[in-house]
């Protein structure tokens, strides 16, 4: 059990640029090259030897960019040795040989190969800033099955939108100070399955625990904060408990509590 960051290796020639977080410029990781840099620095800086960062490569995204090339007689670093510049303590672990996911097959074998690497209580983090355009739905897939199978919670779903900036072509023309794009927080679009799969199972089946987590789940930073005070967060707090009574009066019959 420990904490895994997830990610993919593109292929493209990647340009130096400042990511920044919750649409914060002021909260910014400044000249990175790969936004896997600014993701590990930014999320990742306090853990420790237990936990894990998955970097999946090609054989092409391991030539281009994951390992260092000399171009133009000039020494070209790639991501392994900008993260091993980061200091950090987690460990760093390149898959290497994945397949290109260009067809069904390839994709169902990434997906058993990424589910491999995942240890049962696994609190992941995703980043799908590269690959295929399938890669966010598969990371939607994959998450929800392991949160099953696995046990495992999410600990974010990030996208790095470099192209908000221009085209890679034409970054050279923009100044260091201004090159700032966004990393988005995608993590909402995950908690919007567990609210679905809760209404689900609670209109159809009238089982209310999955919907009763979320709505724990959702209420509990603000009653933290406000040591129970927040008046939305105590009527959601009031309105569980009700809800708590609903699948007991389906279950005995008792229309009128149901009511």
């Amino acid at each position: 059990m420990g904490k895994i960051f997830i990610s993919f290796l593109g292929t493209n020639n990647y340009k130096y640029c400042n990511y920044y977080f919750n649409d914060d410029e002021s909260d910014v990781v400044k000249e990175v090259r790969f936004v896997q840099e600014a993701l590990l620095k930014r999320l990742c800086s306090a853990w420790g030897e237990n936990d894990r960062a998955l970097i999946f490569l090609t054989p092409e995204a391991e030539a281009r960019n994951w390992q260092e090339k000399e171009e133009k007689e000039e020494r070209v670093y790639g991501l392994d040795h900008h993260l091993s510049q980061l200091g950090l303590s987690l460990s760093i672990e390149p898959v290497r040989d994945i397949p290109m996911g260009y067809n069904e097959a390839e994709i169902w074998k990434l997906f058993d190969l990424i589910i491999g690497k995942v240890n049962e209580g696994d609190e992941i983090y995703l980043d799908i800033t590269h690959g295929f355009r399938s890669l966010p739905m598969l990371g939607l897939v994959l998450v929800n099955y392991l949160k099953v199978t696995k046990n495992i919670s999410v600990g974010g779903i990030y996208y790095g939108a470099f192209e908000k900036l221009c085209s890679v072509g034409k970054i050279d023309n923009i100044p260091m100070e201004k090159r700032n794009a966004p990393v988005l927080n995608l993590t909402s679009f995950h908690i919007l399955q567990d609210w679905v799969m809760g209404a689900d199972n609670f209109i159809n089946y009238g089982i209310s625990g999955k919907i009763e987590q979320a709505i724990s789940e959702e209420i509990k930073p603000a009653l933290k904060k406000t040591k129970g005070q927040d008046p939305k967060a105590a009527a959601l707090r009031q309105f569980n408990s009700q809800l708590k009574k609903v699948p007991a009066g389906f279950q005995t019959v008792r229309g009128k509590e149901i009511i």
